[in-house]
């Protein structure tokens, strides 16, 4: 038996890998990472508002925001966000403001 030699950082990383695939086995009802990106007429196309964001104020002493919130809080109610509504928010501005330039349709699909 013939064994190929590999350095201790390949071999690690390649461990590590079966172990993670191992742990995804046992629980396959929990997402395994959380999609940044979608496939948009067959091209990979990378979504910011997709990325996790941690806000974190700068000193937390200072905050006036707990981490807890009262089970008797006052309900907020907003309307639900749908496709349209997020999709105005991120890319309406920047639509209008390409269609005042005089740019095709096309310009503007490239250019977002």
């Amino acid at each position: 038996l013939c064994r190929q030699k590999t350095c201790y950082q390949q071999s690690y990383e390649w461990l590590l890998a079966v172990h993670r695939s191992r742990r995804r086995a046992r629980y396959p009802w929990i997402p395994r990472e959380p999609a940044t990106s979608c496939v948009v007429n067959g091209l990979v196309k990378e979504i910011p508002e997709m990325r996790v964001e941690f806000v974190v104020p700068e000193n937390l002493e200072s905050c006036d925001l707990k981490p807890y919130v009262a089970w008797q809080a006052d309900v907020i109610h907003e309307p639900p966000l749908t496709s349209e509504g997020l999709f105005e928010q991120r890319y309406g501005d920047q639509i209008r403001r390409l269609h005042e330039e005089g740019k095709s349709r096309e310009m503007i699909l490239s250019e977002l």
